[in-house]
């Protein structure tokens, strides 16, 4: 999976996502879950309780090994979804964000940790999508939003990230660099063909012809390093 990072914690993660595709494989998701989440919470936990112990690569690992594991953790979520014979409108939606959610995940750890897991992962994620999209479509309409930021600082160190040294979307120690919005406007939100955020998207459902209003999705808090289990959030 990885040529770095602290020993027993990759021993760990391998297995626990082995263990997670073996489950899945024979239709048992809650043990498959259970694997995948198990893992994504001990990373986790050492990120947030043992970072001083460990050196930069070896943070960087922990955080790498945390993606995939929640990358599986939430292609689980998705796969039991899409063995359902009926879905509700809810399940739909939640489904599409499972599948952006490990799409994300997965293409974030690529090139960067490697292993048959990634790779099992990659493909099975490509043809769940496939099989959602032949059932419901890619999606033609997605809101999103206009937003002018004026202020944003670094989530390194903090400085106004115009100003720092630091460059968007490295890892340093275990944490990737992106822009804290400090102060921001929103100007509109637009219906668009090619959106920022695809979760944003509009169903048939989302419209009520009685009112002429939308109830849909404009923004979504997602953050591909977010460990967090989505049912706990």
């Amino acid at each position: 999976m990885t040529e770095f990072g602290p020993k027993k914690l990759v021993a760990c993660v391998d297995y626990l996502v082995n263990q997670c595709r073996r489950d899945l494989k024979l239709g048992n998701f809650w043990r498959a879950r259970l694997a995948a989440a198990t893992a994504a919470t001990h990373c986790r936990n050492v990120l947030e309780q043992s970072a001083n112990d460990l050196g930069g690569d070896d943070k960087t690992a922990v955080l790498l090994l945390g993606i995939l594991s929640a990358a599986h953790r939430d292609f689980v979520d998705g796969y039991e979804l899409l063995k359902k014979k009926t879905l509700r409108h809810e399940e739909i939606e939640q489904l599409w964000m499972r599948l952006l959610d490990c799409q994300e995940r997965t293409e974030a750890v690529q090139g960067l940790i490697g292993g048959p897991g990634l790779d099992w992962l990659a493909v099975q994620i490509s043809s769940a999508y496939d099989y959602f999209v032949r059932l419901f479509g890619a999606g033609e309409q997605f809101f999103s939003p206009v937003i002018i930021v004026k202020r944003e600082s670094c989530s390194i160190c903090g400085k106004d990230l115009r100003a720092c040294s630091h460059r968007g979307g490295v890892i340093y120690d275990g944490k990737r660099c992106r822009g804290i919005v400090e102060e921001m406007e929103m100007r509109s939100c637009d219906l668009v063909k090619v959106p920022h955020d695809r979760r944003c998207r509009l169903w048939p459902w989302n419209y009520d012809e009685a009112t002429g209003r939308f109830k849909a999705m404009v923004f979504t808090p997602f953050d591909t390093d977010d460990l967090s289990d989505p049912r706990d959030r």
